[in-house]
């Protein structure tokens, strides 16, 4: 007899192609990142910290949750910091989801909600992004009245397909149905710049989930906050440990955040003159594309592990969409000099 629990010795892990990316000198367009490195604030805040002699004590995160507060326009009551969102999706799930309770995910999506519910011995319920990518809301709206549902997930805008969720719709689920929590992942809210914070103001059964990971370009250093109503915080941090994000993650979120216009700066290069630029460029040469609203784009091929593979042979890294978006090739937008590489690259593959 196994040693442990059935349902997690059932799982499969979750093991993203990450080893070698950094050292293979491409174009790292597979994992939604930012192309460029964070200002000298953050890369000299760092090296400060690293020479302060302080490696050894445990961190002291200072005014973490205030900054974070004033960025997301939320009291820092209502804040809590992670080691990644990946944390936050975690202890929520730990926090609300109780073996056999009901878990409504879409698909395709972040893999993490996926294992996070496993690990709870959650009964989810999938449902499919339309063929066109978009959302299902007669379909999601019926799961939830139709079925005891504990959690639902929205990711907005969705990671793999881009597609942006409707503020009033995720607003109506959130006051119509109390008894489910809501997750809403707002990863790409810098490239979006649409979010639901509102709604923790009034609602205890919601939180809304950001990362330094994307447009912040700190996803080495795994950092990401909650966003909930201040009960919902105070029951969060019984599950979170007392110093579970590590010092160097906390001393760079703390830079970036003293002046965040980098990160302005970036969205704003890569949503309305980099983004528009390549998918003009992939129009042009006749290629389906699904633009979504974040930092990445996708296309269709009839061969994507060919394409993969031809863009990988010109330098340029990318990822292969999942289920329904299987037959699509996904890739990461940067600034223009980015955008510029990556159609050389195309002209030479499609």
């Amino acid at each position: 007899m196994s040693m442990f629990k059935p349902h997690i010795n059932q799982m499969s892990p979750y093991t993203p192609p990450l080893e070698g990316r950094s050292q293979s000198g491409c174009l790292l367009l597979d994992f939604n990142e930012s192309v460029v490195s964070p200002p000298s604030q953050v890369s000299d805040a760092l090296s400060s910290f690293i020479h302060s002699n302080r490696l050894q004590v445990y961190p002291e995160y200072g005014n973490l949750t205030e900054l974070i507060g004033n960025y997301a326009q939320v009291p820092p009551g209502s804040c809590l910091f992670t080691n990644g969102s990946d944390q936050a999706i975690d202890i929520l799930m730990r926090l609300v989801v109780n073996p056999g309770d009901n878990v409504l995910l879409l698909s395709p999506s972040f893999a993490m909600f996926e294992q996070a519910a496993q690990l709870e011995a959650a009964q989810i319920h999938e449902i499919s992004y339309n063929p066109d990518f978009s959302f299902p809301y007669a379909e999601f709206e019926k799961n939830l009245g139709a079925t005891n549902i504990r959690l639902a997930v929205i990711v907005n805008p969705n990671n793999p397909t881009g597609t942006p969720v409707d503020s009033d719709f995720i607003q109506a689920m959130v006051s119509r149905f109390p008894d489910t929590f809501f997750i809403v992942d707002e990863a790409y809210y810098e490239f979006h710049r649409e979010t639901s914070s509102s709604l923790i103001a009034e609602h205890r059964n919601v939180a809304v989930l950001r990362t330094f990971s994307k447009a912040f370009a700190l996803a080495a250093l795994r950092v990401g906050y909650l966003l909930g109503h201040s009960s919902l915080i105070t029951e969060l941090e019984k599950v979170r440990g007392p110093y579970d994000v590590n010092m160097l993650g906390a001393v760079g979120a703390m830079a970036a955040l003293k002046d965040p216009s980098y990160v302005s700066r970036y969205a704003d290069e890569v949503m309305n003159q980099a983004k528009p630029m390549l998918i003009a460029y992939l129009q042009s040469k006749g290629v389906d594309v699904y633009a979504g609203r974040a930092n990445f784009l996708l296309l269709h091929s009839s061969d994507p592990p060919s394409t993969m593979d031809s863009l990988r042979q010109q330098g340029i890294l990318v990822r292969r969409g999942r289920k329904v978006a299987s037959s699509m090739v996904r890739i990461t937008v940067g600034p223009v000099s980015c955008v510029e590489k990556c159609i050389e690259a195309l002209e030479k593959c499609l």
